[in-house]
């Protein structure tokens, strides 16, 4: 997993890991604290990437970090320069266009 840094409104992403019998976890924890509601119309920006990178057991992970950019305003371009290259271009908030 090569996870960037992400934002869910004003709060900054932490990302955690875990493991379980026969499984790993990667969590992104968006908000930690007491309950509260989100309104996502109100919330801002949402930025969430990671690059998935399947390998062999003798493999070496790649050194390539997943690189975020902003773009047009309610947007982001996401890079990942591993193999052929990865990029997508996503919505950070509900009705962005």
């Amino acid at each position: 997993m090569h996870a960037a840094p992400g934002t869910f409104g004003p709060e900054d992403v932490a990302w955690e890991t875990s493991e379980e019998p026969g499984r790993a976890c990667v969590d992104a924890v968006c908000y930690h604290g007491e309950r509260r509601t989100f309104r996502p119309a109100d919330l801002g920006d949402v930025v969430l990437a990671v690059g998935v990178e399947v390998l062999g057991a003798e493999e070496e992970p790649s050194a390539a970090r997943v690189v975020v950019e902003p773009g047009e305003p309610g947007r982001l371009r996401a890079r990942w320069d591993v193999g052929g290259g990865l990029e997508v271009d996503a919505l950070t908030r509900p009705g962005a266009r």
